[in-house]
This record gives C-alpha cells, structure tokens and sequence, in this order.
C-alpha cells in the first residue's frame, strides 16, 4: 500500500470538473434574456475562471516571507475570490430561478459547484504545503555511539582474537562469579512499637450546605420586525413561465409598499417568497414604458 498518497489527482479533477460546471452555467446565463453579444458570454466565463487562477497562484507561487508579502498573498487572492465567487453565486441562481427550480435549490444550489472548485483547491493548497515540509526535513542523524565495543569496534575484534575466552564485565553473570562467597545473615531489626490512634480526636466534619440554585431566567420572546408583518391576503404566485407571474409581482410589491412605505424590496421579496433579483426583474419587464412623441408633420405652401 502506497503510505505516501496525498490525493492531489483527486484534488485537480475535482477543481477542474467544478470549475468546467461553474463556466458552463455562466456561459448560459447570459442566453435567459436572448441572443447576448459574445462579449457578454466571454465576461460571463471570466468570474469562475478568475476563482480558479487566483487559488491557483496561492497555491503554487512561493511568496518571500514577511507581513506585507503575506497581506498581499492572501488579503488580495482573498479579495479576488470572494468578488468573483459572489459573482458567479448570482448568475447560477439565477439560472436554476430561470428553469423553475424550487426555492431551495436556487439558494444552495450554486454552493455545490463553486464549493467544490473553492474545497479542491484549499486541498491543492493543504497537500503542496506538506509536501514542501516533507521535502524541507532534515534526514534523520544516526545515533552516536556509546559503548566501549561501539567506539573501537577494531581494538575489540584485535582482543577477542588474542584472548579467546574473554568475554566483557558487562557479559558476566555475577551469581557464577560470586557463587562460593559466604553469605552472612541479615541483623534482626527491633519490632516497633505501637503508635495509638488520633483518628478518634479529631473534630467531626461540618455537614455540607446545599447551595441554593437561583432560577434561570425565561426566555424572552424577540420581537418581531413590523416590515415583516402585513394583513393583505395573497393567493399562490404564478408559475415561473406563466405569463401573469411578472405582473402579478409587481402588483403584489406595490401593494406591500403602499401599506408600510419603510420596507426595503429584501422586505418585500421575503413577504412574497420569492429572491430578490427575481423581484428586480420582474420590476424591470413590467416598467411602464415612457409614451412616444406625437410624429411631426411636414407643411409645404
């Protein structure tokens, strides 16, 4: 078994397949309202790949050390990723909004394809560091010798040849060596006398006093933000394709105006359960259109 895998293959297909999804979704972002300029397409795929090449740089070049080399690594690498990944964030939602998906989906669906680029790159990071560590550790030093045979390994093998039944101090068995010495016996030790018990002298240990616990507080409710309260009744919202959606929103987002003029449409958008960039292109499909002027008539005499 190969002790030595760090799964960086698995880490680079990962990158590649979420960064390829993540292009794909933005290339078709553009085409929900028509036929886009291929400049628009181009801009479109850049935000992923701007991901991809920033981690990529953090992962692979070697910056000097010191504070400013390592603001500069990851404070603006930082800031790069965070813009595009927030980019890239609402054009996939709002691609799965245009398909009919359900409101879940439209919120955490885009996680899964920029995550998936964002955690297979930190890992390209992660492997590459402990590599570099690995290849940076000093060899392991032997350990010095010790013992008189260790030292002068040539004197002892010279030695042994000359004296063949010699063995080291260390090798002896000191129960042959000692065998026939006389042994004297141990002196008796005095029996000690006994020492009386105090136990019954000392003070008896005040009871214990059970603390009192003092009662946790309830919780209080929190209060409920007014703008998010509203007594106008609503039937279930249009299907998305429905031609009435659009309007039927726009009619919805006035009403909830009309009735408390401080809400925001982040406010709106969550009373009517729907994003709020669908909000905002709803809004913009159904603006009234500004009224054509009256064409000019040309009078000869």
């Amino acid at each position: 078994m190969n002790t030595k895998a760090t799964g960086r293959g698995w880490a680079y297909f990962g990158a590649i397949l979420g960064g390829g999804l993540s292009v794909t979704a933005n290339i078709a972002h553009p085409y929900i309202a028509g036929d886009p300029a291929a400049l628009e397409v181009i801009f479109s795929a850049a935000w992923p790949l701007l991901l991809f090449v920033g981690i990529e740089v953090l992962a692979r070049v070697a910056f000097p050390t010191g504070f400013g080399y390592a603001f500069l690594r990851f404070a603006g690498v930082g800031l790069v990723a965070l813009v595009a990944a927030i980019v890239s964030y609402r054009h996939l939602s709002g691609l799965f909004d245009h398909y009919g998906d359900d409101p879940m989906t439209v919120v955490i669906g885009p996680l899964a394809i920029d995550g998936l680029l964002a955690v297979c790159s930190a890992a390209l990071i992660l492997t590459g560091r402990k590599r570099a560590l690995a290849e940076e550790a000093p060899a392991a030093k032997p350990a010095p010798p010790t013992t008189f045979e260790e030292l002068f390994p040539h004197a002892t093998a010279i030695h042994a040849e000359e004296n063949p039944t010699y063995f080291p101090a260390a090798w002896s068995d000191p129960r042959q060596t000692h065998a026939d010495a006389p042994v004297s016996p141990a002196p008796a030790l005095p029996t000690p006398e006994p020492v009386p018990a105090v136990v019954d002298a000392l003070p008896a240990p005040a009871p214990a006093v059970e603390e009192c616990e003092a009662p946790e507080p309830e919780p209080q409710p929190e209060p409920v933000d007014p703008r998010m309260v509203t007594a106008l009744p609503f039937d279930p919202l249009p299907e998305v394709g429905d031609p009435d959606r659009h309007p039927e929103i726009r009619r919805r987002a006035e009403a909830l105006k009309a009735e408390d003029p401080k809400r925001s449409q982040q406010h709106i958008a969550d009373l009517i359960g729907i994003a709020r960039w669908t909000l905002r292109d709803a809004l913009a499909k159904t603006a009234p259109q500004p009224a054509s002027p009256p064409a000019l008539t040309l009078v000869t005499t």
